[in-house]
């Protein structure tokens, strides 16, 4: 799962699933409104079945 969070605008995008671990990288297309705003960015991951979920993780921030 990821989640981008835009403080300024006090909104949230992101995705959950579609993304495999062996892949090691992923590419994502955020809103637009968000564009040139500073990002909180938090990444979590579960198992297949989401029986299992870890603890979200802050990545950081992003401009």
């Amino acid at each position: 799962m990821l989640v981008i969070y835009c403080p300024e605008l006090h909104k949230t995008d992101g995705f959950t699933g579609g993304v495999k671990r062996r892949d090691k990288t992923c590419t994502f297309k955020f809103d637009q409104k968000m564009v040139g705003k500073r990002l909180q960015v938090f990444v979590s991951i579960s198992s297949l079945n989401r029986k299992k979920i870890g603890n979200s993780r802050y990545l950081g921030s992003i401009q």
